[in-house]
């Protein structure tokens, strides 16, 4: 987050956005939003979350077992 901090400060005043996962295809993972969005928005960036999860490949109905 230290690194997120500084790079903020030194474009701030530029147009920003900041890019926050919210669950992976391998794990799930996401991002601490409650710390990041606060942490853009008072250097003035644009927040967008993006998420994709997934619960494993389904069969197609009528392939059998």
């Amino acid at each position: 987050m230290d690194s997120l901090q500084r790079a903020l400060a030194e474009q701030a005043g530029q147009p920003l956005i900041v890019l926050l996962q919210a669950g992976d295809l391998n794990i799930g993972a996401y991002d601490p939003f409650a710390e990041l969005i606060p942490l853009a928005h008072r250097y003035g960036a644009w927040v967008h979350v993006d998420g994709a999860l997934v619960y494993g490949p389904l069969p197609a109905p009528g392939c059998g077992t």
